[in-house]
């Protein structure tokens, strides 16, 4: 009886600390709405005079997530539309605080070109190493960003094993 008792208290115990962890698409969720409303790319920095920027978000699955990033001149006109695919099981999620204050969350890949981008301005498509999203600098959010991301990575079938 007192086995019987303690595999069901383990067992119990098991289940509700399994509760606690967030799921895949919980942590979608989370990614995406984060992302959308907190992306800082209205800056005077990326401005074209008089210009505007727009982010959208086009999607966010387990493994990757496609981001649009339009710069336009004060007439409307685009000046740059770039789509980025950060494929994030297969590079580094981390942050920093650049010297002007701003955060940046940073994706790279040391080993190979990974980021798949097309400008579509131009018709012409890319490969790079790094890019990263301007966040900003409160709530701890570019941690939390760093963290979920690189959660939701674990969810990916294609992640290679660390060791």
């Amino acid at each position: 009886m007192k086995r019987l008792s303690l595999f069901i208290t383990a067992f119990l115990l098991l289940q509700t600390a399994v509760s606690f962890g967030q799921t895949k698409e919980e942590t979608i969720a989370w990614i995406k709405e984060k992302l959308l409303n907190n992306t800082l790319l209205h800056s005077p920095r990326y401005s074209v005079k008089g210009g505007h920027n727009k982010f959208s978000l086009q999607s966010v699955d387990e493994c990757t997530i496609v981001y649009r990033y339009e710069r336009y001149f004060e007439d409307g006109r685009p000046s740059v539309v770039l789509e980025e695919q950060l494929p994030i099981a297969k590079i580094k999620i981390d942050s920093y605080i650049s010297s002007n204050g701003k955060v940046f969350l940073l994706a790279t890949s040391t080993n190979e070109e990974v980021i798949r981008g097309r400008n579509l301005t131009e018709g012409t498509n890319y490969l790079k190493k790094s890019s990263n999203i301007e966040v900003p600098n409160t709530d701890n959010l570019h941690e939390r960003l760093t963290k979920a991301l690189n959660h939701l990575a674990t969810f990916c079938q294609n992640k290679r094993e660390t060791f």
